[in-house]
Formats: C-alpha cells, structure tokens, sequence
C-alpha cells in the first residue's frame, strides 16, 4: 500500500496573497523611485541632463537670475518666468508659490544668486502652444538678448513636479497595499499555526505524524481535506477546523460558483453546525474538477452512515431550522 506522506501547508491558497504583495510592492519601489529619486534635480544633472542639454524629456537648470514675465492663462496659480544659466535665457513656467522659485526670487534679492545658484528640474515643452509663448517672449526682448533665449523648449517646472507628486501619491498608496497584504499573509500564516497546534493539542500523536489521519482515521480524503479521526471531522485546507461530531447538529455541503469574466469555478464548503448553533465551515481543496461533487458527496455520506444522529444534507435544513425557533434563535 502506497503511504502518503503529509505535513502542514501554513501557505496553502496564500500564493495569491504572496503575489499580489510582490507585485504592489513593485509599483511602490517603482513610483518611489521614479517620483522621489529620477524626478529630482541631482539625479537629471547626473545623467547629463544639465542646461543646455537635457535627459529625455527632463531638464534641470541653474538658475543665476530670475524674472517673473507673466501668468499662465487659465491659472493664477501659476507664473512664467525668464531665467538665466550662463550666457543662455530660457522661459520658464512654475507654481508661484514654488520652493525653488522662491528661493531664486530670495537669494536674488540678496544679490547672492549668480554665485549660488538654484537648481531645479522640469519638462520640456516644445509643443505649439510652449512655441507662441517663447515668440512672444522672443519679441520683448531687447535685441541682444533674443539671440540667447533658447526657442526649442520652454522649462515646464510645474508640470514635473505635479507627475512626480501623483507619483508619490500612487507609491504610498501601493505601499499601503503591500503593508495590507502582508499583514493579511502574517494573519493567515499565523491563523494555520495556531490551528495545528489546537489539533495536536487535542491528538498528540499527530505532532510530526500527520499521516496518520490516512492510515488511523476513519475517513480521509487528502485530496479535498477532509478526514474524521477519533470522531472529529477535521479540514486541512484553505483553513484548518476539528469539530466534535458528538457537537454536531446539522452538516450541509455548500456550492459555490464563483464568476471572473467568461470564466467561472466551483467551490465546496461543509458547513456544520453545532448544538449551540454554532456554524463551523470546513473548507475543501480544489484538486480536479472532475470528481469535486463526488468527493464530497463521499464524505457527507459517510458522516450521514456513520453518525445517524447528525442531520445531513439541504433536506434536513426544515427541521434544522425547527430545532433553532424551538431553542428562539
């Protein structure tokens, strides 16, 4: 006879719940890092992304002089600005209540902004739209000047920093996520450890030894979950319960069919409930498709032959409930 080998499976039906950690985790490092670290400044100017060159569509500048030409229409909030890095000119459009332009308009009031200049970071705008402005602004400048305003792109500080902020946003909220899941693995972990213990704490012998609720038990099923041993009826599976059958009152297969999209599968509970009226759910395994109802119906029958004072199946369910107005529940 071939012995089946079993041991407890505390991550059994959790690998979703491992998944979908890793993977919000993911997107937090990822929107952490792309918000927080490649958005910054620095890091623009370490990939050579320095004014007059920029790194992809991100450019940062030093701003040696400052002037604020005009609001952006549309939004108050907002300003465009002329700013100067080296012999070069570059219209720039920011929030006016931005650090960085604050503490440009600061310094530069000092007289201290040529020599420390203040870095920031935007996105180029090289759209019709970014183009009209730079005309216009090419045309209120005295002569001299126009050939230093660099028309291909103005610096839109405002609008990478609003992406960068929504990104942030996107990486707490994953990071929540991740911290809810793995609480929720920690939980179920920590759930099934505490249900093994409460089953050797009340059958000692199977410490180590689960395999003899195959070969000692009086029904076993490994594949479902389902055994009776010692006149308990136990399910390993998706969650871990022992009742008394001496407890029970009432036990009913339930079927579930769950939908996702075009597709759609079935699932098993037994529901037992107990003298106190109490439900206590024995979950099952999946396992194949095929033999599902009667793997089920298998270990139903063989409680309802067994224990003939438990009333089994949805038949039953009239009288069951009569027991319960009786006790005025």
């Amino acid at each position: 006879e071939r012995r089946v080998f079993m041991k407890e499976k505390n991550l059994r039906g959790l690998w979703a719940t491992v998944l979908l950690t890793v993977l919000f985790g993911g997107f937090a490092i990822l929107m952490w890092f792309i918000g927080g670290i490649a958005s910054s400044p620095q890091y623009v100017v370490d990939r050579g992304g320095l004014f007059p060159s920029n790194f992809g569509q991100n450019v940062a500048i030093k701003m040696e002089a400052i002037q604020e030409i005009g609001a952006i229409k549309g939004d108050d909030k907002a300003g465009m600005y002329l700013v100067q890095s080296g012999d070069k000119l570059v219209a720039l459009v920011a929030s006016k209540d931005d650090a960085d332009i604050k503490a440009a308009l600061a310094a530069q009031e000092k007289g201290e902004l040529a020599n420390s200049p203040v870095l920031v970071a935007g996105d180029k705008a090289d759209n019709s739209s970014a183009k009209d402005n730079i005309s216009k602004i090419r045309q209120n400048l005295k002569a001299e000047a126009q050939s230093s305003l660099n028309g291909s792109y103005l610096i839109d500080v405002q609008k990478h920093k609003s992406n960068a902020q929504m990104l942030m946003y996107g990486a707490y909220g994953f990071g929540a996520l991740t911290l809810f899941f793995i609480g929720l693995f920690a939980f179920n972990v920590s759930r099934r450890k505490k249900a093994y213990r409460e089953l050797y704490a009340q059958f000692p012998e199977l410490e180590g030894n689960l395999d003899l609720l195959v070969s000692s038990g009086q029904y076993a099923d490994s594949k479902r979950g389902l055994y009776v041993y010692k006149d308990h009826l136990i399910a390993l599976a998706q969650r871990n319960t022992i009742v008394p059958a001496k407890d029970v009152l009432y036990l009913v297969a339930v079927k579930q069919t769950i939908q996702q999209g075009i597709a759609s599968h079935v699932i098993y509970t037994v529901e037992a409930y107990d003298k106190n009226f109490k439900k206590h759910v024995l979950s099952t395994l999946l396992g194949s498709k095929k033999t599902y109802d009667d793997d089920v119906n298998a270990f139903t029958y063989f409680v309802d032959q067994h224990y003939p004072e438990i009333l089994v199946g949805a038949d039953h369910a009239p009288e069951y409930q009569a027991l319960k107005n009786a006790a005025g529940l």
